[in-house]
């Protein structure tokens, strides 16, 4: 049976997520539609497997996009229609917590939302990500009951966008999985670092460029503590492998002077995981930069790092993120993008750049930070 959240453990879970990391877990608005105390009829579970969810569908589809596109567009001045679109352990669900409760904290907007991205194309969902959503980072949500939850049931990420009548955009990562053979919400705002190699683990200390050369020096952390690393051109085919890295200083790769990267593959306990990312020729770059502060004077942030931009890139959409802390960033336009400044995790961190443009989402930048 799913534990009873109190509206004291979800405030107190609310108050250690922090507003910041709750930015696109819940998203309000006002319009014309007209409101419903009725909790929303679940829908059939969808069974085509293998085929990628565009978000077209709707709410009778049954399918994970369908059942978040219905959430964002449920009116939030109904708490109890809302509530009915998550799991029950979730803290906002009707067992755990009664409508007049969670009114407070389903969040109010007078802003009108003008257009609902939704996609996925996961359906395989790790408990260690599951619980990196804010709200059930909470005592007595833990591992055997996210487990329970998922245990023979479908699960899928929904990549959710939300564009309002003012330009505000929410962008978002929902955790959608089956409950009595209907698709429901069990987490928002979760990040993507559930199955990675340690963090802790200082891997690249450098990258050097020689234009003239067309080549690349990657220099490696000391005394470097893992299985193997490698350091390839993205579109040179040149590579350099060491399962004895903790003895290598450096690697040098041949770069293509149309268009490359230098991309850094660390394998710790059997778990690889790309941890450097850089592109090439400097006429290519879209990141110019990335500085970090481990105590910055304002008191935003424990710690922040701030990513400079070339203007390079055209009109793509860039999303600047932090994957442990949570932070995150979007500019719709790369030739808007001058620079971002976002939260870091003190003991450590990774930032990833992402670039969407015509219809294909690509990491052009990531780089870790270690105090």
């Amino acid at each position: 049976m799913a534990p009873r959240i109190t509206r004291r453990r979800y405030l107190s879970g609310l108050s250690l997520a922090g507003l910041t990391a709750l930015a696109g877990c819940t998203v309000s608005f006002e319009d014309d539609r007209t409101n419903s105390t009725d909790t929303p009829t679940r829908t059939d579970i969808d069974t085509t497997d293998g085929t990628k969810d565009n978000g077209s569908g709707t709410a009778t589809d049954g399918s994970p996009t369908a059942v978040v596109r219905a959430y964002l567009e449920s009116s939030t001045d109904d708490a109890a229609k809302v509530q009915g679109y998550f799991h029950p352990v979730h803290p906002l669900h009707p067992d755990n917590m009664d409508s007049e409760d969670a009114d407070q904290f389903l969040t109010r907007s007078t802003r009108t939302i003008t257009d609902i991205d939704v996609a996925t194309d996961e359906h395989e969902v790790s408990v260690k990500t599951v619980l990196t959503a804010p709200l059930l980072s909470m005592d007595d949500i833990g591992e055997d009951t996210i487990a329970d939850t998922v245990d023979g049931e479908r699960s899928a990420i929904v990549e959710a966008t939300v564009i309002t009548e003012t330009g505000f955009r929410n962008d978002s990562r929902i955790v959608t999985v089956t409950h009595e053979g209907s698709w429901v919400i069990l987490a928002q705002g979760i990040r993507m670092t559930g199955e990675s190699p340690s963090l802790e683990i200082p891997v690249v200390d450098d990258v050097t460029f020689d234009t003239e050369e067309d080549s690349a020096r990657v220099y490696f952390a000391d005394s470097l503590q893992a299985d193997s690393v490698t350091a390839k051109a993205g579109n040179a085919f040149s590579s350099r492998s060491s399962e004895t890295p903790e003895i290598i200083e450096y690697f040098d790769l041949s770069l293509n002077p149309e268009g490359d990267a230098v991309i850094v593959t660390v394998t710790v306990d059997e778990k690889s995981r790309p941890v450097h990312r850089e592109r090439y020729p400097p006429s290519d770059r879209i990141v110019e930069s990335i500085s970090f502060d481990k105590d910055p004077e304002t008191g935003l942030y424990d710690a922040k790092a701030r990513i400079t931009f070339t203007g390079n890139g055209g009109d793509g959409r860039l999303r600047v993120e932090s994957t442990v802390q949570g932070s995150e960033m979007t500019f719709d336009s790369v030739s808007n993008a001058s620079h971002s400044v976002i939260g870091i995790a003190p003991e450590g961190d990774e930032i990833v750049v992402t670039l969407t443009a015509d219809g294909s989402s690509d990491v052009i930048h990531r780089e870790r930070y270690h105090p």
